[in-house]
This record gives C-alpha cells, structure tokens and sequence, in this order.
C-alpha cells in the first residue's frame, strides 16, 4: 500500500510518499492483540491537545484461570513480583530509541506539570522505521529502561497503562504517529488483518514465568 500525505504550514506544501508494504504497528497493549479502536480511526483528541491518532482499548488484565489450585499458586507467584497485576504493559510498537518520558499540559503560567494522566512515551525509530515517531499517550515508561541511543526492538515491554482511579479516564492508550515531522494516518498497518500477534493467553502465561 501507498500513502501520499500532504502537510501545510503557510504557503509550503509538503507531499511524502510512503510505502507499508510488509510493514505493521506491533500490539500496543497486553490485553488487545489486534490493536482494536475505541471510536474512528486516526481521529482528533483534546485531551491530548488535539493531536490526531489513534485510541487504543487497554483493559485491566483479568486473570485466566482452570483449576484452583493453579490460581493460588499462580497468585502467591504474582504476589512476590514488582510490578502491580491487573495494569496492562505496553509494548513499543516500532523499532527505535526511547527517547522517555513526554508530558502534554502545564499550569498555564507555572510551567509546571501535574496530573496523573499527564504521562506518556516518546519513541524515535529506527531500521525500517527511521524518520517515525511515535507518541503513546496515558502510558508510563519503564524506568529501568535506559533512554537515549539505547536501540529497543518492536514489540519490547516498555511500560505500563496509567492507573489514575480519581480522573475516570478509559482504559485505552492513545498513539500519534509523524514520518519526519509529520503527522501521518497509518490506520491500515495498525489493526490490518495481516498484522499477526501473540495470543492473549500466552502473554499472560509470560507474566508468571518471571
């Protein structure tokens, strides 16, 4: 598939073409494995001032489960690890660079930011991403990660969904997707039915192998 995107700014006109062939955004959350919407494709969000992209479900992880017996252990398992059950990760959806952590509003005047949900990761690509960039909003990136240069390979875990129970936002995450500076509509290689992931079951049998 080929895309020609225009990008204005004054009197300049600027066309890029692009090629996905073969290309696909890789699962962004652990519990959605086809990248399902929650409303249209590449929308507005003002929440994120009103940035054009993508919302993406992210629902808490309910735990599976055949056999008591296997559920205890398995909890007494979740229950010795660091990370909190029930906040599903985030996978980096290109190849690239984390470049870290990005805030989208301030106090006006404060230059200060605050909020739970005014959190989200910042990915520069690389390979056969280079010139992408990729923003996940209402996503946290892991801190043990290092930032800047240090290549991450798609479909890394690199974070975590906000968990901000006194703002009552969905449980989604939200991508914005730019090809050298430019916001750029990728809709067909984000949810593509070519676009193959891992099974929901086995990314939560991944969690206990830790």
């Amino acid at each position: 598939m080929a895309l020609v995107l225009d990008g204005s700014c004054g009197s300049i006109t600027t066309k890029i073409s692009i090629s996905f062939k073969g290309m696909c955004i890789n699962q962004v959350c652990e519990t959605n494995r086809v990248n399902a919407l929650e409303g249209p494709p590449f929308k507005f969000d003002s929440r994120f001032n009103g940035v054009r992209g993508w919302e993406i479900k992210c629902s808490d992880i309910i735990q599976q489960n055949d056999e008591e017996n296997s559920f205890e252990e398995k909890k007494e398992e979740e229950n010795n690890l660091e990370e909190q059950w029930g906040t599903p990760r985030i996978y980096s959806p290109i190849e690239g660079e984390l470049v870290g952590r990005i805030r989208v509003n301030s106090e006006p005047g404060a230059q200060a930011y605050t909020g739970c949900t005014n959190e989200g990761i910042f990915i520069v690509g690389a390979g056969k991403w280079n010139d992408y960039e990729v923003r996940i909003y209402n996503a946290r990136f892991l801190e043990s990660l290092p930032l800047g240069r240090q290549n991450i390979e798609q479909g890394q875990h690199i974070g975590y969904r906000l968990e901000c129970p006194n703002d009552n936002i969905s449980p989604t995450v939200f991508i914005e997707v730019r090809f050298q500076g430019v916001l750029l509509d990728i809709s067909d290689a984000i949810s593509a039915k070519s676009c193959k992931h891992k099974s929901l079951r086995n990314l939560i049998e991944q969690r206990f192998k830790y």
